[in-house]
């Protein structure tokens, strides 16, 4: 009976235990998990950030002086349509 009651407590001491090593390794596991998610995701971004500069650079280059022509030609076109309502 003595070594039952034994067995019984050292049972539950062991099953704890496991219990406590298991949790412990799924959460290094997580944390590998999460830690090696995020460093992708910066690399992403930076790569992605990258590009982006990259395109903006070539619509400047593209685009930037036409867009700049029709800026000012609507500058001058609302000024003109400013200037006929006040002689009006």
């Amino acid at each position: 009976m003595l070594a039952i009651k034994e067995l019984q407590a050292g049972l539950a001491n062991d099953v704890r235990t496991a219990v406590d090593r298991r949790f412990e390794s799924i959460n290094d596991q997580l944390h590998k998990e999460s830690q090696s998610t995020t460093e992708s995701m910066v690399k992403v971004a930076e790569v992605l950030g990258d590009k982006i500069d990259r395109l903006s650079v070539r619509v400047d280059e593209g685009y930037g002086n036409d867009l700049q022509i029709v800026i000012d030609r609507m500058g001058d076109a609302i000024q003109a349509m400013s200037s006929v309502r006040r002689t009006a």
